[in-house]
C-alpha cells in the first residue's frame, strides 16, 4: 500500500466554477461547486491524491508540432494522471488522452438585460390586438344596422350611441318587438359581456405588468440586431470556430462582427457577467449562467444553444482506475448531485449579490402615465361636445335673426 504513488490531478482556476486555494504551506485546495464535486469523486475513488494547479491557467491547444499546451498537454506527457474543470470533448483530445463518462451536457447560449417596461400612453388598448379591435368594430357596426332593420323606433345614429353604452354595462335598449329582434339583442349582449370582462381582467395584467420592449431570444435574432448595429455581443474564444465554420449565414456573420470588433475574451476571463450591460450580452456556458444569473430576474438567461458540448475528467495511460471513476460518475449523475451543487451555489450568489442589486419591486400604484390616454380621450370628448355646443348656439342666433 505504501508503495503505491499518489494520483496527480490538475485543474484551472475557473471563476465561478472551481477555485484553486493555495494555502502558506504549499498546500492545493478547491473550492466552488466544480471543486466540491472534484472532492465527491476524489473520495468516492478512495485514492490519495494531489492536486496541482495548471500554471497558465491554460485548458490545452493543440501545437503545430503535435503537442498540447495546458492540462491535456500535462496528461500527454505524464506529468497528471487526471484532469479537470469543464474539460470539453473533443475529437483531437480523444488522439492523446482518454476521457471519463461525460457527468454533463454543457451549452454556448447567451444572457441579456431583460428589457424594460414599456408605459404607453394608450396603454389600456393593450388587452386586444389590431385584428381583434377590427373584428370588434365591424361586429359593433353590423349590429347596429341589423337593430335599425329590425325595429323603426331609433334612428340609425341613435342606436350606435345606445349600442356603445351597452360595453359600459348599460342597458339602453328595450327588449321589445319582433323574436328575430329578441334574439339579436340577446346575441349581442351575450357578446358585449364576453369582450367587456374580458378586457377588463386583461387590462388590470397589463397596468400591474406593462408589456416589454422587443427581446432577442436567439442568437439568429442577436445575429440580426449586430448587424443592425443595435446591439453587442461579447464571445468565448473557443465558441469562434463553430460561428466562423457555420453553415449559416446569420452565424457566420456573427462571428465575423465579433473577430472584426474584438469582442472576444478567453474563457478563463469570461463568464462573470461583466460584460452584460443594456443592449450588451455576453455569451458563456450554460453552467456559469445558472449559477451566477438563475435567481436574477434582472436578466435574461436565453434557451436557445450555439452549440451543446460534453464535460469530463480527461486521465492519462497511468490512471489507476477508469472504470469505476465512470461507475461513481454515473451514479452521480443520476442522483443529481452536480446539479445540486450548481443551484445551492447559484442561491449562495444571489444572497451575497442581493444587496448591491437595486430593489427591482413592483411598483403597484398607478401613474399618471398609465392614465394618460383616458385623459386625453375625456378631454377630446369633452373639445368635441363644446365645439358641437358653439355650434349649436351659432346656429340658434343665426336662425333668430332670420
Amino acid at each position: 500500500m505504501g508503495n503505491h504513488r499518489k494520483t496527480t490531478v490538475v485543474v484551472v482556476d475557473l471563476p465561478y466554477h472551481v477555485s484553486v486555494n493555495i494555502s502558506e504551506y504549499g498546500t492545493v485546495d478547491v473550492g466552488e461547486f466544480g471543486g466540491t464535486f472534484l472532492k465527491v469523486v476524489l473520495e468516492a475513488l478512495k485514492i490519495e491524491y494531489e492536486i496541482i494547479p495548471e500554471k497558465n491557467n491554460d485548458f490545452g491547444k493543440l501545437l503545430p508540432n503535435g503537442s498540447w499546451t495546458g492540462m491535456i498537454g500535462m496528461i500527454q506527457r505524464g506529468e497528471a494522471d487526471l484532469a479537470f474543470t469543464h474539460i470539453i470533448v473533443t475529437e483531437e483530445r480523444y488522439k492523446v488522452v482518454d476521457f471519463s463518462t461525460p457527468y454533463n451536457m454543457d451549452a454556448c447560449i447567451f444572457v441579456s438585460v431583460m428589457p424594460g417596461k414599456i408605459k404607453s400612453t394608450f396603454g389600456f388598448l393593450h388587452p386586444f390586438d389590431l385584428n381583434s379591435w377590427i373584428a370588434i368594430l365591424l361586429t359593433f357596426c353590423i349590429m347596429a344596422i341589423l337593430f335599425a332593420l329590425f325595429q323603426n323606433r331609433y334612428s340609425l345614429f341613435e342606436i350606435y350611441f345606445r349600442l356603445l353604452t351597452n360595453f359600459l354595462q348599460q342597458n339602453s335598449m328595450p327588449l321589445v318587438g319582433s323574436l328575430k329582434y329578441k334574439i339579436v339583442y340577446l346575441a349581442w349582449l351575450l357578446f358585449v359581456t364576453v369582450i367587456t370582462f374580458s378586457w377588463s381582467a386583461t387590462l388590470l395584467s397589463f397596468l400591474i405588468e406593462p408589456k416589454r420592449d422587443n427581446m432577442v431570444r436567439t442568437f439568429r435574432e442577436l445575429s440580426k440586431a449586430v448587424q443592425r448595429d443595435t446591439r453587442k455581443a461579447t464571445f468565448i474564444d473557443v465558441s469562434m470556430p463553430i460561428l466562423l465554420n457555420s453553415e449559416d449565414t446569420d452565424l457566420k456573420i456573427l462571428g465575423e462582427t465579433a473577430v472584426r470588433n474584438d469582442w472576444i475574451v478567453h474563457a478563463s476571463k469570461h463568464g462573470k457577467g461583466a460584460y452584460i450591460k443594456y443592449r450588451a450580452d455576453e455569451i458563456m456556458f450554460r453552467v456559469n449562467a445558472k449559477v451566477m444569473f438563475e435567481n436574477r430576474h434582472d436578466l435574461y438567461i436565453a434557451e436557445d444553444a450555439l452549440y451543446v458540448i460534453p464535460t469530463a475528467f480527461a486521465y492519462g495511460k497511468n490512471f489507476c482506475c477508469p472504470s469505476k471513476l465512470n461507475s461513481i460518475i454515473l451514479r452521480l449523475s443520476g442522483a443529481g448531485v452536480y446539479e445540486k451543487l450548481i443551484r445551492d451555489n447559484s442561491l449562495k450568489y444571489f444572497l451575497r449579490s442581493s444587496k448591491k442589486l437595486e430593489d427591482g419591486s413592483t411598483d403597484f400604484s398607478l401613474s399618471l402615465t398609465d392614465l394618460f390616454g383616458i385623459f386625453i380621450l375625456l378631454g377630446a370628448g369633452m373639445m368635441l361636445s363644446f365645439i358641437v355646443f358653439l355650434g349649436e348656439m351659432i346656429y340658434a342666433i343665426a336662425y333668430s335673426l332670420q
